[in-house]
């Protein structure tokens, strides 16, 4: 359902359940098109049980209500809404911080993925890898990667629209 908590006094809303609600009903999401693409899809999760992060594959044959069991777990936020069931163990967003980044590329690497793209959600994100530079210069013929220019000044919780639209066209 919809939990409220509070971060440094400031409320935080979190309605996880209507955004899996808006996926599956009103902006509907077509998963047996994701399911059907050739490239894997893999989430990392925080098993909140174990307190370990563990990836899934997403495997082609999922169920719909499986599939959004995943991105639920996914988009969850600590502190703020429950762990999602999952297989029987509980799960959630894990954390994400510079070695975070570092863990998740020499995963991706390490697997058998022909090609890796690397989308980072800020420019901090491809500083944080710039140390890893050497890992990522050996895999160039398979890791390619998107990165927002530093001069963008969107915020982790940026909410105005007209700034959101700006930096979507820049």
């Amino acid at each position: 359902g919809q939990f409220i908590s509070k971060i440094v006094g400031i409320p935080i809303r979190a309605d996880i359940n209507h955004l899996i609600h808006v996926m599956k009903n009103t902006k509907r999401l077509d998963v047996d098109k994701i399911l059907a693409c050739k490239t894997r899809l893999q989430v990392r999760l925080l098993n909140a049980d174990t307190r370990r992060k563990e990836y899934f594959e997403i495997p082609s044959d999922f169920s719909e209500g499986q599939y959004f069991n995943f991105v639920k777990a996914a988009i969850s936020m600590r502190y703020i809404t429950r762990p999602v069931n999952i297989n029987g163990a509980r799960y959630r967003d894990a954390a994400w911080n510079a070695r975070a980044d570092f863990e998740h590329l020499q995963h991706a690497i390490s697997s058998e993925a022909t090609d890796i793209l690397v989308i980072y959600n800020r420019h901090q994100q491809k500083e944080n890898t710039l140390k890893f530079e050497d890992l990522l210069s050996r895999q160039q013929d398979r890791v390619f990667e998107i990165c927002p220019e530093p001069k963008w000044t969107l915020g982790s919780y940026e909410t105005r629209a007209d700034v959101l639209k700006q930096a979507a066209i820049q």
